[in-house]
């Protein structure tokens, strides 16, 4: 039962004409659904205070949490039994919570950084000590698949490491090697664990492909495979410009794609490799009707989008910061009113011709028909194969607050299969949650079937 005061919320806010939230909603317990009352789809509870009282938590958008065949998912459940967060597994059917992923993995494996294999259904990569592990969490079994002898890069002697990420075809390991940075050894309280260097290990051989010392970097972020076995970069070689690169696997060449930000990377139709990339400060063509309407030159001038699609084998570097950028393939959103703002990407899925946001606003809903929502973004190509335009696609409203910090944010993570998304939510916007941390949910892209009229 909706509580009283989240109708009269919604009739207050018209009454002022001020915009309205989403229709109000009633949020079920763990492995039930509602349907979103904009767009007629399931959106089903994954945790909940009873399942998780801290709250619960998944990671970067483009990491795997949905195992390959799409039926089983990772989240990380806080307050849990014990200390400190702990690892579930759940199945696609009613999303109903099977045990601890991690139970049959050694003890000391990190569980926050397990990916899925994206090519064997029911298998996780771990890290424990300086060895590779994999893990069947249903049949809870784990065996070491490889051992990095020695973590030394050039003068750097790292202690420890952790998994990056994993090759989209399982063939490679991109490893973070963790130790004090030389540059920063003499200030108060140095980190022992900053990430120094990178390493690249051939899972099928065991063979080291390269390395890469970081402490060049004034800042780095994070590293990824992109889906043709490059190398995706984020990092800044001075405070103030943090930029996207691409290196080749062993580390012996590399560009400079873009600016530094959220991004997510696929293989367009005609087998070219694209990234899509948070991208402010460029203006949408003249006349689209994406922009603020409150501003003095909408719609003449347009909107400065934030994502563009770009071609990552561009090399844009001496580009200043919001220049026209070389890779840049196509802006999206120019077609649809409204100030957008696009944040965290997914293309995990298999797809040629779309990916997934989830977007907060600039404006509100008043004035932008994709806020704070989880959309769909299909591809269209001209008869060259080219991307001249798109379709935005809400699936559902995220109802997060956006001022709820990091982990409150949706980052919504699509299976490969195209077919569901699990994303973060307060579900703080006309719902009778009573619980305001942040929990998970998951959106069934293909909408719910229409009631029968006889």
């Amino acid at each position: 039962m909706l509580r009283p005061f989240y109708l009269a919320l919604g009739m207050a806010l018209l009454a002022q004409g001020a915009p309205s939230p989403p229709a109000p909603v009633s949020i079920p317990p763990v492995g039930q659904f509602y349907l979103d009352p904009a767009t007629g789809r399931r959106v089903w509870t994954v945790t909940d205070s009873r399942l998780c009282p801290a709250g619960a938590r998944h990671y970067y958008s483009y990491w795997p949490v949905w195992s390959a065949d799409g039926q089983y998912l990772v989240v990380d459940c806080l307050g849990g039994r014990g200390r400190g967060p702990r690892t579930l597994l759940l199945r696609d059917e009613g999303l109903k919570v099977v045990g601890d992923a991690l139970r049959g993995a050694p003890p000391g494996l990190s569980g926050a950084r397990v990916f899925w294999s994206w090519v064997q259904p029911h298998l996780l990569y771990g890290t424990h000590r300086n060895e590779i592990w994999t893990i069947d969490p249903v049949q809870r079994k784990a065996k070491s698949i490889s051992r990095v002898e020695s973590l030394r890069v050039g003068r750097l002697e790292p202690h420890a490491m952790r998994l990056a990420y994993v090759s989209f075809d399982d063939r490679y390991a991109l490893l973070e090697l963790q130790g004090l940075n030389p540059r920063r050894a003499g200030r108060p309280r140095p980190n022992r664990f900053e990430v120094i260097a990178l390493l690249t290990l051939d899972l099928h051989t065991g063979a080291v492909v390269g390395t890469l010392d970081l402490t060049g970097f004034e800042f780095y972020d994070e590293a990824v495979f992109t889906k043709d076995n490059s190398i995706w970069l984020e990092a800044g070689e001075n405070k103030d410009l943090h930029s996207s690169y691409r290196y080749s696997l062993d580390f012996s060449s590399r560009i400079r794609v873009a600016e530094s930000g959220h991004h997510a990377h696929g293989i367009l139709p005609d087998g070219s490799p694209v990234a899509v990339k948070a991208g402010s400060n460029r203006d949408c063509p003249r006349g689209s009707p994406s922009g603020n309407p409150r501003a003095r030159d909408y719609p003449e001038k347009g909107w400065k989008p934030t994502a563009i699609l770009m071609d990552p084998t561009v090399d844009t570097t001496g580009t200043t910061r919001n220049a026209p950028l070389a890779s840049e393939l196509f802006k999206l959103g120019c077609q649809v009113p409204g100030a957008h703002h696009f944040g965290h990407f997914s293309w995990n899925n298999t797809q040629r011709d779309s990916f997934y946001i989830s977007t907060l606003s600039y404006s509100g809903f008043d004035t932008d028909p994709l806020a704070y929502a989880i959309v769909r973004v299909q591809l269209r190509f001209n008869a060259a194969g080219k991307v001249d335009g798109d379709t935005i696609e809400v699936l559902a409203h995220h109802r997060s607050d956006d001022k709820g910090g990091y982990w409150a944010q949706p980052r919504v993570s699509c299976n490969q299969q195209g077919t569901r998304c699990l994303f973060a939510s307060t579900m703080s916007v006309a719902t009778d949650a009573p619980d305001r941390r942040s929990h998970l949910y998951v959106v069934d892209v293909a909408p719910s079937a229409p009631p029968h009229t006889p």
